[in-house]
C-alpha cells in the first residue's frame, strides 16, 4: 500500500505510442456507440500513422487501421491495405486472447464497426464475441449496444439468442428479455452449459435485483451490524469469483476490505490495503471509457458500512476513501507536456490519455491527519453521490472537516425536488438552467450541507472548499445561500481534491496587474472594456490579443482575465481568442499568473469521466491557485456586467474571490443562469484570519 506523500519513486513512463493508441481506441468506441465528437474523424486520420510502428503488435495496428477506415467511411490508404486484409482476424484474436484490457476493448469496438459491412453469417458470431469482450472489461454500455445489434441478426441459434437476451436483460434491467431467455432455456437439457453461463451473467451491479445473500447484508446494515454485513459480503465476492472465474484487483481488494470490516473494531491497515487495490482497479477501468459499475457497487457497500457508526475509525476511513476517489491520482502528476510525434491539434487528447494512465498505475492512499493539518484556516466539505444498499435511493454523503480535528457527517436523502434541480443543472444547458430558481438551488444545498455549516452552534469558517462528485460539479456552490440558515453566505470555492487544494500557493499579495484578453465582438464586452480602461492608475491593465503575449515569468501580484468564446472539456477545451484558438493544454502548459478568470462557456464544466482532469484542475496543477470559470453557457451581457463590476472591486484592492461575490451581489440579476455561472476553483485568495479557527471539535452525525 502506498500512502500519499511517501518516498516511492513514480512508475516509469510507457512509450508514447501507447498513449496515442488509448486516444484512438476512445474515438473508435465513441464511433461504435454512435456518439463521435466533431473532431474525431480528423483525430483518427492524424493519429493513425503515428501508431504504425514496430512497438505495437501487428494485430493491434491492423485492428485500428481497419476500424478507422470503416468508421470514417473512407478508402483504405495504400500503405495500410495489407493490414486491413487481416482486420477481422486481428480483432477476433484481441478479444479472445484477453490480457491487455485496452486491446480487448479495441477488438470489441473493431468487430462492432466491421459487423454492418461484413458477411451476415460472420456478423452475428462476431457481435457475440465483441459483446463478451466489452463485458469482460466492464464497458457495459458498449456491451449492451453490441448485444442489441446481435439480436437483430438473422440465423442465431438458441444458445446465441439466450446469451444475447440475458446480456440485454442484465445490463438494461430488461425483464422481457430475461423472460424470453428463460423460455428458451426451458427447452435446453438440464446439463446444458448455457444454464451455468446464464448464472454467471448476473454480475455485481448495484442497480440490479439483489441476490439473497446481498439482501441479508442489507438487513444487517439496517440493524447497524457491520461485522455481520461484512461476513455476508465476503460470501458475495467469493460467489462472484467462482461464477465469473475472475481474480482481479476488485474482487481481491473487496474480500480483503470485508475481512477487515468483519471484526468488532475495523482493521484500518487491512481496510486501507484492500481499498487501495479497489481504487487501482477503478482507475484502470475508468480510463477505458466507462467507470466500472462493479467497483462503484463495491465502494457503495463500503460507504454504507462506514456510515453505520460515527466512531473515529469509520469516519477517518470514510474521509480517506472519498478523497482517494476525488483525487484520482491528480496530485501525483508532474508537469503537463505534449508528445512531439503527435500533431499539435490533437496533443491535448493524447496528453489526457498519458496523464490518466500515469494516475492509474500508482494508486496512493491519502492520510487524513496530514490532509486536515494542511487545510490551514479553510474547512472542507467532501461529497459523494451514493445509493443506499437497502433500497437503492439516491443520497449524498457529506463530510465536513474543520481543522484541527473536527468532523461532521451527514447522509442526505435528496427529495424529488432536489433531484430534479440537480438533474437540470447537470445538463449544463443555458435553456435548461433558465428554469432553475435561486430558491431551488438554495433548497438543494440546504438538503446536502451538515448542520455544522448551516446552524449557529459553531462559528462560520473563514472559507470552505467543496469537493463535488458527479452531477454535484454543476451546482453553483459559491453563489448559494442555505435555505433557512441564519448565517450569511459562506465564502466557498470548489476543489478537485483536498490533496491538490492543500498544495496551492497561499498568502498572495493584492492584484496590481491584469493581463486582459477580451473578445470585444461579444455582446456585453463594452462595459468590461470600459472598466478596464478606467482602472488605471490604481490597477495596471495590459490588453493582449493572445496568450503568446503574456510575460515569460508572471508575478505573484498578476492576474489573467479572459472573456471569449469557448467549448469542450478538460485539456481539449478550445478557447477562441482574438489572436487565435488555444486548447486547455496550451493554457495549462504556460507559466500563468496565480489568479485567472476564464469567462467562457463551459470553462468550468464537470471533468471528463475517463479521468477527472477539468480545465480548472489542469491550471491548478501548474502555477495558478485561484481560477474563476463558467459552469454552463454564460449569457454574454450579464457576464460582461459582472466582470466590469469585478474589475472595479479589484481596482479597489479586493481579492479575486471576494471581488466576484461582491460583483454578483451588486449586479443583482434575479435568475440563476445570469448570476451564478461563474464559480471559484482552488483556494480563496483572501488573507486568512488565523484567529477565526474554531477550537471546538465537531461531533455530528445525522
Amino acid at each position: 500500500m502506498h500512502v500519499a506523500g511517501g518516498d516511492e519513486p513514480p512508475p516509469p513512463p510507457r512509450p508514447a505510442v501507447h498513449d496515442v493508441l488509448d486516444t484512438l481506441v476512445g474515438a473508435l468506441v465513441r464511433s461504435c456507440l454512435g456518439r463521435p465528437r466533431d473532431d474525431d474523424a480528423e483525430l483518427c486520420r492524424a493519429l493513425l500513422p503515428v501508431i504504425n510502428v514496430p512497438e505495437l503488435p501487428l494485430d493491434v495496428r491492423g485492428a485500428v487501421a481497419g476500424a478507422v477506415c470503416v468508421a470514417l467511411g473512407t478508402a483504405v490508404p495504400d500503405e495500410e491495405a495489407e493490414l486491413l486484409l487481416t482486420t477481422r482476424d486481428a480483432a477476433l484474436r484481441l478479444c479472445r486472447e484477453g490480457g491487455d484490457e485496452l486491446r480487448v476493448l479495441l477488438g470489441a469496438a473493431t468487430l462492432g464497426l466491421l459487423a454492418p459491412v461484413g458477411e451476415a453469417g460472420e456478423a452475428a458470431a462476431d457481435l457475440i464475441t465483441a459483446t463478451r469482450a466489452a463485458r469482460s472489461v466492464e464497458q457495459y454500455e458498449l456491451s449492451l449496444l453490441l448485444a442489441r445489434r446481435g439480436l437483430e441478426q438473422d440465423g442465431l441459434d438458441v444458445r446465441q439468442r439466450v446469451f444475447l437476451l440475458l446480456t440485454v436483460g442484465n445490463l438494461a434491467d430488461d425483464g422481457d428479455a430475461v423472460a424470453e431467455a428463460d423460455r428458451l432455456l426451458a427447452d435446453l437439457p438440464d446439463d446444458d452449459p448455457m444454464r451455468d453461463l446464464a448464472e454467471s451473467l448476473v454480475g455485481l451491479r448495484s442497480d440490479q435485483p439483489k441476490p439473497a445473500v446481498l439482501s441479508s447484508a442489507g438487513e444487517a446494515v439496517e440493524r447497524n451490524d457491520r461485522p455481520a454485513a461484512a461476513h455476508d459480503l465476503i460470501k458475495v465476492f467469493a460467489d462472484l469469483r467462482a461464477a465469473s472465474g475472475a481474480d482481479d484487483e476488485l474482487i481481491g481488494g473487496m474480500e480483503a476490505t470485508m475481512e477487515a470490516f468483519s471484526a468488532p473494531d475495523i482493521n484500518l491497515d487491512g481496510a486501507r490495503a484492500g481499498l487501495t487495490r479497489v481504487i487501482g482497479h477503478w482507475r484502470a477501468r475508468q480510463i477505458l471509457g466507462e467507470p466500472p459499475p462493479a467497483a462503484r457497487a463495491g465502494i457503495e457497500m463500503v460507504m454504507d458500512l462506514l456510515s453505520l457508526q460515527a466512531s473515529s475509525d469509520e469516519m477517518i476511513l470514510l474521509c480517506e476513501l472519498i478523497e482517494a476517489l476525488a483525487d484520482a491520482g491528480l496530485s501525483t502528476l508532474d508537469a503537463l507536456t505534449s508528445h512531439a510525434a503527435v500533431p499539435e491539434a490533437f496533443a491535448a487528447a493524447v496528453t489526457h490519455s498519458t496523464l490518466a494512465y500515469r494516475a492509474s498505475v500508482d494508486p496512493r492512499w491519502p492520510d487524513l491527519g496530514t490532509l486536515i493539518g494542511d487545510l490551514g484556516t479553510t474547512d472542507a466539505l467532501l461529497l459523494r453521490m451514493q445509493r443506499r444498499m437497502t433500497d437503492g435511493r439516491q443520497t449524498v454523503i457529506a463530510v465536513h472537516l474543520r481543522p484541527p480535528v473536527g468532523i461532521a457527517y451527514k447522509r442526505a436523502l435528496l427529495s424529488d425536488t432536489g433531484l430534479a434541480t440537480l438533474e437540470t443543472l447537470s445538463t449544463q444547458s443555458a435553456r435548461a438552467v433558465e428554469g432553475v430558481s435561486r430558491s431551488a438551488v438554495n433548497r438543494l444545498v440546504a438538503e446536502i450541507m451538515p448542520r455544522s455549516l448551516t446552524g449557529t452552534e459553531h462559528p462560520a469558517p473563514p472559507s470552505l472548499t467543496v469537493l463535488p462528485d458527479g452531477p454535484l460539479w454543476s451546482v453553483p456552490w459559491g453563489d448559494a445561500a442555505v435555505a433557512g440558515s441564519p448565517r450569511a453566505p459562506l465564502p466557498i470555492t470548489v476543489s478537485p481534491s483536498m490533496t491538490l487544494h492543500n498544495r496551492l500557493p497561499t498568502g498572495l499579495p493584492p492584484i496590481r496587474t491584469v493581463f486582459a484578453i477580451v473578445d470585444d465582438t461579444i455582446p456585453g464586452a463594452r462595459p468590461l472594456v470600459q472598466a478596464l480602461g478606467d482602472a488605471s492608475p490604481a490597477l495596471q491593465v495590459e490588453q493582449l490579443a493572445g496568450l503568446n503575449e503574456l510575460p515569460p515569468t508572471p508575478g505573484r501580484e498578476d492576474m489573467l482575465l479572459v472573456y471569449a468564446h469557448g467549448e469542450g472539456e478538460g485539456l481539449s477545451y478550445r478557447l477562441h481568442l482574438p489572436g487565435g484558438t488555444v486548447t486547455g493544454l496550451d493554457l495549462a502548459a504556460l507559466p500563468l499568473p496565480p489568479r485567472a478568470i476564464l469567462a467562457a462557456c463551459w470553462s468550468g464544466t464537470a471533468p471528463p469521466r475517463t479521468f477527472p482532469l477539468s480545465l480548472p484542475a489542469a491550471l491548478l496543477l501548474g502555477d495558478v491557485s485561484t481560477v474563476v470559470a463558467g459552469l454552463w453557457p454564460l449569457p454574454s451581457r450579464p457576464t460582461g456586467a459582472i466582470l466590469s463590476l469585478l474589475v472595479k472591486e479589484i481596482t479597489g484592492g479586493s481579492p479575486l474571490a471576494s471581488a466576484l461575490r461582491t460583483a454578483v451581489a451588486q449586479a443583482g440579476f434575479a435568475h440563476v443562469v445570469d448570476s451564478s455561472g461563474l464559480t471559484v476553483f482552488g483556494r480563496e485568495d483572501a488573507p486568512a484570519n488565523e484567529a477565526s479557527l474554531d477550537p471546538h471539535p465537531l461531533h455530528e452525525k445525522h
